[in-house]
């Protein structure tokens, strides 16, 4: 099982990280530091599987990207190697001859591919072309749910302003009696009732354009 998986730049900078074994904050920092310095301080003629407090770390070089998994001490270093190697692939396929950038700039995605690639520590799926046919499918739901999300907040931002709008027309209609109390008061209810449907659509529609 793995019980983590780093990738971290020439650097030193972690570009993803995703842990399948509970620790504490703290733990996590050391670990990520611990990573950092195995992977950049190993020579490219040393071994890839390096044992240390009783696990098993496995570093692998892409280009300037470190790739660095933890396993058990008991478990199978060359089956993570090709896992490994099976995210990389899948990742060079989605992005088209992937790069650091992508994963700065689109990390959002990469942890995504990563959850069709690996799930709970293990492997949970070995068919690059079945990854990629649920990862499509993903973006293409993604990117209607976001259509959708933007027409309908327009419509309901346009629905409150001309709500707005034949408040106030109403409210200086009733000012017309010479009581400038009535007129004042009812601009202000006006105003009042048109912010809580504004509040709402907002509230309503906006939501749904997280993580699209």
């Amino acid at each position: 099982m793995i019980k983590y998986l780093l990738l971290i730049s020439r650097q030193g900078k972690l570009r993803l990280a995703k842990w399948y074994v509970a620790y504490p904050k703290k733990e996590k920092a050391k670990l990520v530091r611990e990573a950092c310095q195995l992977a950049l301080g190993r020579s490219a003629r040393f071994s890839n599987v390096v044992e240390h407090r009783g696990s098993k770390y496995i570093c692998r070089r892409y280009a300037s990207l470190y790739f660095v998994a933890s396993i058990d001490k008991d478990d199978n270093e060359l089956i993570v190697l090709e896992v490994i190697h099976h995210f990389v692939e899948v990742l060079d396929r989605y992005f088209g001859n992937v790069c650091e950038l992508d994963l700065i700039f689109n990390f959002h995605r990469a942890y995504f591919v990563l959850d069709e690639v690996i799930l709970g520590g293990e492997l949970e799926d070995s068919s690059k072309r079945t990854i990629l046919k649920y990862i499509q499918v993903h973006d293409g739901a993604s990117e209607e749910i976001e259509q959708a999300g933007s027409n309908g907040a327009a419509a309901a931002i346009a629905a409150t302003v001309g709500a707005l709008k034949n408040c106030v027309d109403d409210s200086s209609a009733g000012s017309t009696d010479g009581n400038g109390r009535r007129f004042f008061y009812g601009r202000v209810s006006a105003f009042l009732f048109c912010f809580f449907l504004f509040s709402i659509a907002i509230s309503c529609f906006f939501p749904l354009r997280v993580g699209g």
